[in-house]
């Protein structure tokens, strides 16, 4: 268990195919890191927008999540942000362009990419489908499939250099947990 008088000072990004347990890990962080306090940030659904304003919205958005990174560690302070910028890569051609701008953004805050400690959580098409609650933007299982290698290539492409891709099919909570938590044991500690 984590020291409740060492201060963690980290940059935690959770993303990854819906309902594969973000909000559960980022649960866990928590509660494993007690005497930590993180800043939770959730990304949710763009807006429904033309292609052209919904691009807009999300670049936006997304240097306000860098610009936040980069105070938060200013700062020493520690953010769990659910949901990023690397989602536009899998779900921008939904929205009608092209998402990979993202890995430029990446290059304009290269200076943050060794600080962030990124966690993307796949599934098997098979059982994201059995999950699927009708509010994703896949349904069928030739889109669950695009998602999920959309998000590993998102995983491959990103700059970001703390990172691990989990797939999820056959693990439990607490097994996804005890390798997010053993990956995170090496982040920045203070005492």
């Amino acid at each position: 268990m984590f020291n409740e008088k060492e201060v963690v000072r980290m940059i935690v990004i959770l993303e990854g195919m819906d309902r594969c347990g973000k909000d559960t890990q980022a649960n866990a962080i928590i509660n494993h890191y007690v005497g930590c306090s993180f800043h939770q940030i959730h990304y949710s659904k763009t807006p429904k927008l033309t292609p052209q304003a919904s691009l807009a919205y999300a670049n936006r958005l997304y240097h306000g999540m860098f610009k936040l990174a980069d105070m938060a560690l200013e700062s020493d302070l520690s953010l769990i942000i659910n949901r990023s910028h690397l989602g536009e890569n899998v779900y921008g051609h939904y929205r009608g362009y092209d998402g990979a701008y993202v890995f430029e953004l990446e290059r304009e805050y290269g200076h943050l990419m060794n600080d962030i400690y990124l966690f993307v959580l796949v599934d098997e098409p098979t059982n994201a489908l059995e999950r699927e609650d009708g509010d994703s933007w896949g349904k069928t299982l030739g889109e669950k499939q695009d998602e999920k290698a959309r998000f590993e290539d998102a995983y491959y492409f990103t700059s970001i250099v703390n990172k691990t891709l989990i797939n999820i099919s056959g693990k439990n909570v607490e097994t996804v947990s005890a390798i997010i938590l053993d990956r995170l044991s090496t982040s920045k500690v203070y005492e």
